[in-house]
């Protein structure tokens, strides 16, 4: 997927203690945040993004954003939606003010833009854009062919929105949900030849939509590239009882924890990297399951959820009892 390499996760991250320069609202409920760091950055590349340390529920926890530009050698932006249902980290960003410090890692980068493709689009969802915007700044920069989709419910739910609208004219196409329904990527998949490339970011719902308009297309698959930026589901997260086969070992999930989390917490040293569910690393296999499974990554594809022979833990859940097993 997106021919990225993984690498055993939180092995290696430097950190440095970054400082709050700005705080301010992006729309209703995104903040964009300019940090600086106390060493000089390599030139922004688009769709890289940082990680962060916050205190969630009372526990240090990482969270990565996306890098939404630089602004000189030391400092960059990124921007945060507030999850009043998530696990706290939101919250906790949402609480910096000027001159607050926090441990941050240089900016990384595995949403490359490739150059060279005939045409582009660029396809955002809500706080999706964040990687998105540098996309279509170097695109531009490159006199590239392209197309900036930028998808939401509602205008004031939209970071950047009207900057956004000055800045990129007749090569911003703006959808809003609750004013057309919903997107349809079909029209303009008619529009663009044959090898062109779509950048997409945002909820997997849409995600998952857009992929299939793509196949339905005809479209190759690997030309179809994309982030997210975490776990959705129309279920509530309930609490799961776990019990891993062969070390012994059984818990409980609470619904503002993660299957994740709590594997690393009882020594069981799970192999992850994006705590997103796009890379899979995370995958278990599953034993036995007296409930259901809440599938919420994009890694398993149709056939491999409809087995449930595997649950992506960084953000899939389950309901009722999982035996799982790992090495």
């Amino acid at each position: 997927m997106h021919g990225l390499s993984y690498s055993v996760p939180g092995q290696g991250t430097q950190w440095l203690e970054a400082s709050v320069r700005a705080v301010d609202p992006a729309c209703d409920d995104v903040v964009a945040i300019e940090l600086e760091y106390p060493v000089p950055l390599q030139a922004h590349e688009a769709g890289s993004h940082i990680k962060v340390q916050v205190i969630a529920d009372g526990r240090q926890a990482t969270r990565s954003y996306s890098v939404v530009e630089h602004r000189g050698r030391q400092r960059l932006l990124i921007a945060v939606r507030r999850l009043d249902n998530g696990q706290g980290g939101s919250k906790f960003m949402h609480a910096l003010r000027v001159g607050d410090r926090l441990r941050a890692s240089l900016p990384g980068n595995h949403f490359v833009l490739l150059p060279g493709a005939p045409s582009y689009m660029l396809i955002a969802g809500g706080i999706g854009v964040t990687p998105i915007v540098g996309m279509a700044r170097a695109l531009r920069a490159l006199r590239a062919r392209f197309k900036f989709f930028y998808l939401g419910r509602k205008p004031e739910a939209m970071p950047f929105l009207p900057r956004l609208l000055a800045e990129f004219g007749e090569d911003l196409v703006v959808h809003i949900d609750a004013q057309a329904g919903p997107f349809d990527l079909q029209p303009h998949l008619a529009t663009q030849p044959g090898a062109a490339e779509a950048y997409v970011c945002g909820p997997v719902p849409m995600l998952e939509a857009l992929q299939a308009s793509w196949a339905a297309a005809g479209r190759p698959r690997e030309l179809l590239r994309f982030e997210t930026f975490g776990a959705a589901s129309d279920r509530p997260s309930e609490a799961f009882r776990v019990s891993v086969n062969r070390r012994n070992i059984e818990f409980l999930v609470p619904p503002e924890r993660n299957l994740l989390e709590m594997l690393e917490e009882r020594g069981c040293e799970p192999l992850y990297f994006c705590q997103r569910g796009e890379c899979g690393l995370c995958a278990v296999d599953v034993v036995s399951l007296e409930g259901d499974l809440d599938h919420r990554d994009v890694f398993l594809s149709a056939d491999q959820r409809a087995q449930g022979r595997q649950l992506c833990a960084c953000v899939s859940r389950a309901t009722g009892s999982i035996t799982i097993d790992m090495p």
